[in-house]
């Protein structure tokens, strides 16, 4: 973990009307992300470079659209990273695979709906 950096935190308890028992983050009010393959006890959001963990697992984040707005796509940006992700069954399946370690600030949007989350990008 980076101590300076102001990752977000993660929900230990379920988003309402998602998969039960996986943790979650809020970008906004009006748009989460359901984390799968977090560390276990990870209070913030942690994500391994280059999107899979050293054991295989991929850092996957289904985007969970909580407002009318959502666009056909999500786009993820940081300075020159940029993710583009299509829409399946009203939420965004994506793996954000950072290029190096540090703390990454991402804007995330979709039609109407954007928020921003902070991850600190760790070697898996």
């Amino acid at each position: 973990m980076i101590a300076d950096c102001p990752a977000t935190i993660v929900q230990p308890r379920s988003l309402p009307g998602a998969p039960a028992g996986v943790p979650w983050i809020a970008a906004s009010k009006t748009l989460a992300g359901v984390v799968f393959g977090v560390r276990p006890d990870a209070a913030v959001l942690e994500l391994p470079v280059g999107g899979v963990w050293a054991d295989g697992r991929n850092a996957k984040i289904l985007w969970w659209p909580r407002a009318r707005g959502a666009g056909r796509t999500l786009t993820i940006r940081s300075g020159a990273y940029r993710l583009t992700v299509r829409a399946s069954g009203g939420n965004f399946p994506s793996i954000v695979a950072l290029p190096y370690s540090g703390c990454w600030r991402l804007n995330v949007t979709t039609g109407k709906l954007h928020g921003t989350i902070y991850a600190n990008a760790v070697s898996p």
